[in-house]
């Protein structure tokens, strides 16, 4: 084997922007998607052309899935915290 051998350069952005999604709020949903999308491409890239990078891209796309599941959840939170201040205002 190379010891030079490339990673995908798709599976690395799929791994940087899974990190941004767990980070940044509300944004992270936008980037969380476009994760998911590089993963999908960098797979497919790596069948076709032997590039190394499979464990780069799983890592990307876990990260994508629990930062989205991360920002689903902020949301629904924000959104009971919204109703629960609404109905309290509404009950004097």
């Amino acid at each position: 084997m190379d010891s030079t051998e490339r990673i995908n350069s798709k599976a690395i952005i799929s791994l940087v922007l899974g990190a941004i999604t767990i980070v940044l709020p509300i944004i992270g949903i936008v980037t969380g998607i476009i994760g998911i999308i590089y993963y999908n491409k960098a797979k497919h890239e790596m069948i076709d052309s032997g590039e190394s990078g499979e464990g780069v891209s799983i890592g990307g796309l876990i990260l994508n899935i629990v930062g989205l599941v991360f920002q689903l959840l902020m949301i629904i939170g924000i959104i009971f915290i919204v109703l629960a201040i609404f109905v309290d205002v509404m009950a004097y």
